[in-house]
């Protein structure tokens, strides 16, 4: 899984783009067919076009895990260089944000939950698995 870089991430506007629904993400039409009219955004991955550094699928697909344990002051005190988060936690970093919310999008929304899946009266887990707001995105360093 990617590391939390909140100090060496791109500028927001060059990874995300500009966003055009219907061409680059799904627009509110497309979001209820793959959604059965949940509008969570579910689709295909590689459904649109990558953005200008080539990366599909970059900041409406849900919260997604990172590796590094989650600290309220880590940035206060941590390098500027690789911050990869405290040696040991109790819960991890969730960057992004689900639901196709420009708001959240555009900035860099960082939140934590515990590393294990929440079951609530409502959940489907059968059906789906962990939770669908829940993603991640595998990096390969080279």
């Amino acid at each position: 899984m990617q590391q939390d870089p909140e100090g060496n991430t791109f500028r927001l506007q060059r990874i995300i783009g500009e966003f055009l629904p219907g061409k680059n993400i799904p627009s509110q039409d497309e979001l209820s067919e793959y959604t059965d009219g949940a509008g969570i955004p579910i689709y295909p991955v590689g459904k649109y076009p990558p953005n200008p550094l080539g990366l599909y699928d970059m900041g409406l697909s849900g919260s997604e895990w990172t590796n590094d344990w989650y600290a309220s002051d880590y940035y206060s005190h941590s390098p500027v260089n690789d911050p990869q988060g405290p040696v040991k936690g109790t819960e991890k970093v969730l960057r992004g944000n689900v639901g196709g919310d420009r708001q959240y999008a555009l900035t860099v929304f960082r939140q934590s939950d515990l590393p294990v899946p929440k079951i609530n009266k409502d959940d489907d887990y059968e059906k789906y698995g962990v939770g669908p707001q829940y993603v991640f995105r595998c990096v390969i360093n080279k």
